[in-house]
């Protein structure tokens, strides 16, 4: 039965004992189990480091919100792009207030004037962690609480609903 697999290429267990080979099997064992572990080619991805010091506004899809490892607090963060793969950024965000109808988070509407100023709304306040600021009315300091939400990682490309330059438009 091993001499029928000498053609292949990988890892082979014989009995519970594992060999580089079926060619490094040792001639006379008659095997009752043969597992066949294929070649597994480990693929290099290209990693590009990005020169652009560009702040950008980045909006992603709800999911990267609720993904088990290193969920963004937020939907609309700002930062940069540092590195970049063929299907996915290095980004380096922060919070940052900015006007706007919908929540930066979960993308609600936002219906209390105060949340419209720095973008989110009473429930995802907490959510964020700054459940402290929930009955402040003084925006600037809400604003600067903002700032301090820090990510860093990998967003798919896909992932990316927007992908635009800061403007520097004080609302």
């Amino acid at each position: 039965m091993i001499k029928q697999l000498a053609n292949w290429k990988g890892k082979v267990i014989v009995d519970g004992t594992e060999y580089d080979s079926i060619s490094s099997v040792p001639d006379g064992i008659k095997a009752a189990t043969i597992t066949l572990l294929p070649k597994v080619e480990k693929r290099r991805v290209r990693v590009d480091e990005v020169e652009d010091d560009t702040e950008r506004v980045i909006t992603v899809r709800q999911f990267m919100t609720q993904v088990e490892s290193n969920p963004m607090p937020m939907r609309v963060m700002v930062g940069k792009i540092t590195r970049e793969t063929a299907k996915a950024y290095y980004m380096e965000l922060h919070g940052q207030a900015l006007p706007v109808v919908t929540c930066m988070r979960c993308g609600r509407s936002l219906t209390n004037p105060i949340s419209r100023h720095y973008g989110l709304g009473v429930e995802c306040i907490n959510k964020v962690g700054l459940g402290f600021l929930a009955e402040v009315t003084d925006v600037s300091k809400i604003k600067e609480a903002l700032v301090d939400v820090k990510w860093s990682g990998y967003v798919p490309k896909s992932a990316i609903l927007e992908n635009k330059p800061l403007t520097n438009d004080k609302a």
